[in-house]
């Protein structure tokens, strides 16, 4: 992660982020609502959507990110 660019990591985050959340979601009841307000289902939904999208949107955001020179000591 250390020569990725910035875009890299900020998906990456908050790939991390919504897979936790799907865990955590994964184990409630449907009906359930984030702080008694935010219904869960549609919530699962649209992270289920990011967790494919990233990796399928990963060729494209990949060619367009910019990434740091690894150094001569990793590189042979």
């Amino acid at each position: 992660i250390r020569y990725r660019g910035p875009i890299f990591k900020t998906l990456l985050t908050i790939f991390v982020i919504s897979f936790f959340i799907l865990g955590f979601l994964g184990t409630k009841a449907p009906s359930y609502a984030f702080f008694g307000v935010i219904p869960g289902a549609p919530v699962a939904q649209l992270l289920s959507l990011y967790y494919f999208l990233f990796f399928l949107t990963m060729p494209w955001w990949s060619k367009i990110d910019k990434y740091k020179p690894e150094p001569d000591r990793v590189t042979m």
